[in-house]
């Protein structure tokens, strides 16, 4: 099994861009939506759960690591949209 090692966020403002070209792709798709905190963490949940069914099926030789990328890239958007949402000083 191969190890990844934190890189401390180095690249940040890559990881910025690549999280806002998310959340665009995601507007797109479903407009700007309005759920309970339960939702927004089934959503979470739901990703959450593609994200490891890539990381074993790249685990297995049956995927790219991109898909992993991508997994990971919707997951962490949709917590970003909670913690924006649940922050007083982003409102």
């Amino acid at each position: 099994m191969k190890l990844y090692k934190d890189r401390c966020l180095d690249n940040m403002h890559l990881l910025s861009e690549l999280l806002e070209e998310e959340h665009r792709r995601q507007l797109k798709q479903f407009g700007v939506q309005e759920h309970s905190l339960y939702k927004w963490v089934t959503c979470i949940m739901e990703e959450l759960g593609e994200l490891s069914e890539a990381i074993l099926e790249n685990d297995c030789g049956a995927a790219p690591l991109t898909d992993v990328t991508r997994e990971a890239l919707e997951v962490a958007t949709l917590a970003l949209k909670v913690v924006e949402m649940t922050r007083e000083d982003c409102t």
